[in-house]
């Protein structure tokens, strides 16, 4: 009797363990109708045909009454950046202040001005992109470089692993290199 209760017990659990091992995977499917009607999508007056990470033409769609549109496309195309995270399945959404083209407006060092056209007679430009990868641009001459951001601080790092350390607010960018401000705007 003990060891028949023993087992219904180990087997009772065994059940219990593998079917909230099944709900909490969360994953299952379901069978939907979805009506394609050449459905536009238009942001702030401009047309925008919605595509996917790579390129690719993705089509909106409406489901039970419900359209549904690609996040990806949608975001970006009201200047968010999007990420995906496959360990929690969540799809980020943020502000990108950080990634686009740069271009210096002014330079200043030890407290005077000096001009643009003296310090860099073609201009100077950083591009960050999404990836952590970028270019600076100086007179002309591209040159690959990687950066990051937390809470605001930006640090650059060139390909001789030279860092530089700055801010971005309000869509100005300050970069401190070796002791000399460059000021950066969108």
């Amino acid at each position: 009797m003990k060891k028949s209760l023993r087992t219904l017990i180990a087997l009772l659990c065994l059940g219990a363990l593998l079917v909230t091992a099944a709900l909490a995977a969360g994953t299952y499917t379901r069978t939907l109708t979805a009506y394609y009607q050449n459905i536009k999508l238009t942001i702030n007056g401009q047309t925008v045909e919605p595509k996917d990470v790579n390129g690719n033409v993705v089509d909106p769609y409406i489901v039970d009454g419900t359209t549904y549109l690609p996040v990806r496309a949608v975001s970006e195309a009201l200047g968010k950046q999007v990420d995906w995270d496959g360990d929690t399945n969540t799809v980020l959404i943020s502000d990108q202040p950080m990634t686009g083209t740069w271009k210096a407006v002014k330079i200043s060092n030890s407290g005077f001005n000096t001009s643009l056209k003296e310090s860099f007679p073609a201009g100077y430009t950083i591009v960050l992109n999404r990836d952590g990868t970028g270019t600076e641009t100086i007179d002309g001459n591209p040159e690959p470089i990687t950066w990051k951001e937390d809470n605001g601080a930006l640090s650059i790092i060139d390909e001789g692993n030279y860092a530089w350390y700055g801010t971005i607010t309000d869509n100005v960018m300050v970069l401190n290199i070796e002791g000399t401000f460059v000021t950066l705007t969108k």
